[in-house]
């Protein structure tokens, strides 16, 4: 009779533990906004921690792979979102209905381009910078070789692949035929 008693408690554990157990959040599906001229967020704290803010991710652009989807040809310019250190842009340049090149920035607060020198993967104020003076070329490459920017966001860099891959998205949009 114990026995059998334990095996029901042990079984009605299992289920009432694995009914608690959280539910997989889906990925929000937010629709672009065009970006606001910029102008300054206070940063808290001299030294940026691009790991402090949370990532932006971009939302679904109709089918961005390569061959599916018609653009305008010319230059296209947008913005990531704002976050604590500035934010991204990318300048993408369409030729015959594909991207041909890419240009990543990194902008601080003031909205001025970041000295990439000092984004190369040193440590500044005893924090390692993430290396954006290679990794936004890494990043333009990926997504021109795929055509898309739904390509895997660096890590180390996380909150800057997010707003790249967000402000070239934006660019995208802006093309579409």
């Amino acid at each position: 009779m114990k026995r059998l008693l334990s095996i029901v408690l042990v079984v009605l554990v299992i289920f009432s533990v694995s009914a608690c157990a959280p539910a997989r959040p889906t990925p929000p599906q937010a629709s672009p906004t065009p970006s606001p001229s910029p102008s300054p967020v206070p940063s808290p704290s001299p030294s940026p921690s691009p790991a402090a803010s949370p990532s932006p991710s971009p939302s679904p652009l109709p089918s961005p792979g390569p061959g599916s989807t018609s653009y305008k040809d010319g230059t296209y310019t947008a913005d990531g979102d704002k976050w604590q250190y500035g934010n991204e842009n990318a300048t993408v340049v369409i030729k015959d209905g594909k991207m041909t090149d890419i240009t990543l920035r990194r902008l601080d607060i003031e909205g001025k381009e970041v000295n990439y020198d000092e984004w190369a993967g040193q440590e500044v104020d005893g924090k390692k910078r993430p290396n954006l003076k290679q990794f936004r070329k890494d990043l333009a490459s990926k997504m021109l070789e795929k055509q898309t920017y739904e390509v895997d966001s660096i890590s180390g860099a996380t909150v800057s692949s997010n707003n790249w891959k967000l402000a070239v998205q934006r660019a995208l949009k802006a093309a579409l035929k």
